[in-house]
């Protein structure tokens, strides 16, 4: 298939994933949680959804922080300042089945995951052989983190996959790694820091690869314990008072080689120290 076309039908699919969020009713809070901003986060995601409806790329940026973090499918992880949202086309008809969406907040900050199906019917190119539409199905996955900055609500994290196993280039420029980043190469200790509750979550890269709440989280991150992994030198980890965000190229030291995947990861200050909230590994 076309590069251009997977990208457009990956957008269309992230707009229905914005969308479903934006309208879905809020959860219930658990009882270690404190929801004041789940409200501004998803009325974040409602503003970024119209947006990209409306093709207004530069205002899309005025709701992100500076230097905030992005992935996207076929394009892999950048800074979101250098994105080019042009994959963002309209389709035809879109149905969606939303299979999980989780957010959990705290005064300030609000991470939010989710995962769901979209049938998407496009026009075909000009030029392509076949039927004059094209259909397919897209699963997509989203891990976002949204802050308070001042007296608005802008996004740190805004990171989409598709699953898949294919692995990235490993030679990276240099970041600022932090203590948290080792975390990432250690499936064994991030499952010990796990917070608790059901906003808990974790995507690998392949289909079956994911995990909402701690328990689940706690078991997908057990089976990859005798995984040698190691941190790429591009990571970056910022602090956003009571919560942080790392991302980085994870590298799979495999016996049929070296497979770099683009990696985030969202933490939680509590009294006990940091907690993993989610962590998602995306291939391209």
């Amino acid at each position: 298939m076309a590069r251009h076309r997977i990208v457009a039908r990956v957008g269309a699919a992230l707009i229905a994933l914005l969308a479903a969020f934006a309208t879905a009713p809020p959860p219930a809070a658990a009882d270690d949680q404190h929801p004041a901003a789940e409200a501004p986060a998803r009325a974040l995601l409602a503003r970024q959804l119209a947006l990209l409806d409306a093709d207004k790329v530069d205002e899309f940026r005025t709701t992100l922080l500076a230097g905030a973090r992005c992935h996207v499918p076929d394009r892999g992880m950048l800074p979101c300042d250098d994105i080019n949202l042009s994959w963002f086309y309209p389709a035809t008809r879109i149905r969606t089945k939303v299979r999980t969406l989780v957010v959990g907040a705290t005064a300030r900050s609000a991470w939010i995951s989710g995962e769901l199906d979209v049938a998407t019917t496009t026009p075909r190119h000009s030029g392509d052989v076949g039927p004059a539409f094209h259909s397919y199905t897209q699963r997509i996955r989203l891990t976002a983190l949204v802050v308070r900055d001042g007296d608005a609500w802008r996004g740190a994290l805004f990171w989409v996959s598709t699953p898949s196993d294919h692995g990235i280039n490993t030679d990276r420029a240099t970041g600022t790694p932090g203590p948290l980043a080792t975390w990432l190469d250690d499936p064994t200790a991030m499952a010990a820091g796990l917070d608790v509750g059901p906003s808990v979550t974790v995507f690998g890269t392949a289909l079956a690869e994911r995990a909402f709440g701690a328990k689940a989280a706690a078991k997908l991150l057990g089976r990859w314990k005798k995984l040698r992994l190691e941190v790429g030198d591009d990571a970056e980890e910022r602090e956003f008072g009571d919560t942080a965000v790392v991302t980085a190229t994870v590298i799979h030291l495999a016996k049929d080689g070296r497979r770099g995947f683009d990696t985030s990861a969202v933490f939680h200050r509590t009294d006990a120290g940091w907690r993993l909230v989610a962590v998602h590994y995306a291939g391209m």
